[in-house]
């Protein structure tokens, strides 16, 4: 099997690549693997997939150094390539869909960072949402592995971008310095939410979620009962609520107890489905793994246990 570590050195606070090669140093040369450094935003997808058409049927296991974007990226390549894996060396700012993998599986963070422990893991099959931007002439396909959202929650993941690499408020305090900026520009969002066919929601909200895996945000647990092979999107909606109740709620969405609360409980609306669709008179932005589209109707599609994801050795 080939090694591939596919490195984002503009993921986090710093460059990684020198601490990847010097994990490397130390592996047996018998299963070293090649390193490839993206150079602007979408084309760890282009060197993924052009190296799987390049290599038809060869089994290969792709390592996306970085954080929750990268993931993104090297996962969006390797779609339908049946001898691919995915794994994921954590060093961005967020890193969330590792956290998920601590409860269910008993990994830490630092055992994805442990690169002999990885390369020595076993893949086990994931979901793998399809996301169809259907308001063009031709629509265009993304695909979200852990976590999509709106509303509130997609004006936070935009926050971040630009704030993620600032001095003090940037880096891992980044979610928290978006969603200060958030709460006072994108409580109210309007959106036609349907899942499975039938209508969820059409009014005014605060966000919603749709997950495969449990956290985003750095680590909020959005989502605390999802699972990332049941096939199944956890679609999660808040309606809309005060400042003040929003600062009482903050706290257990952080924790992921709100589920079990009864302010949680009065403001949530909950869903379990196969699809989702997004459907606004005005364009509205998405999230999608930490990256953000742009447009007025959308259609998510869960694909059961479509990737290979690694799990490190203990």
């Amino acid at each position: 099997m080939e090694h591939l570590f596919v490195i984002n050195p503009n993921a986090g606070n710093s460059n990684s690549t020198k601490a990847i090669t010097d994990k490397l140093k130390r592996v047996p040369s018998s299963v070293k693997g090649g390193m490839h450094l993206t150079i602007d935003p979408g084309e760890g997808t282009r060197f993924v997939s052009g190296w799987c058409k390049d290599h038809p049927g060869q089994a290969v296991r792709f390592y996306a150094c970085g954080g929750d974007g990268t993931l993104n990226e090297v996962v969006s390549g390797l779609v339908g390539q049946e001898n691919a894996e995915l794994a994921c060396h954590p060093s961005g700012s967020g890193n969330d869909y590792v956290r998920y993998f601590e409860k269910a599986y008993g990994v830490t963070q630092e055992d994805f960072l442990d690169i002999k422990k990885l390369m020595a893991g076993e893949a086990v099959p994931v979901d793998l949402m399809r996301v169809t931007r259907l308001d063009s002439e031709n629509p265009e396909v993304r695909y979200c592995l852990n976590v999509g959202n709106l509303g509130l929650e997609a004006d936070v993941a935009r926050t971040m971008q630009r704030v993620k690499r600032w001095p003090l408020l940037g880096g891992k305090r980044a979610y928290a310095t978006a969603i200060v900026k958030s709460v006072f520009s994108s409580r109210y969002n309007r959106c036609q939410i349907k899942v499975d066919g039938e209508e969820m929601w059409n009014k005014t909200f605060l966000l919603c979620t749709f997950a495969n895996a449990s956290h985003e945000g750095g680590g909020y647990c959005c989502a605390p009962q999802a699972k990332v092979d049941d096939g199944l999107i956890e679609v999660s909606l808040f309606r809309p609520i005060s400042l003040l109740v929003l600062a009482r709620l903050i706290g257990q969405y952080r924790k992921g107890t709100y589920t079990e609360t009864r302010l949680g409980k009065k403001v949530r609306v909950y869903r379990q489905g196969r699809t989702v669709e997004l459907k606004n008179n005005k364009p509205f932005y998405l999230g999608l793994d930490g990256e953000v589209l742009h447009g007025s109707h959308f259609l998510i599609e869960q694909m059961p246990q479509a990737v290979k994801f690694v799990i490190p050795k203990k």
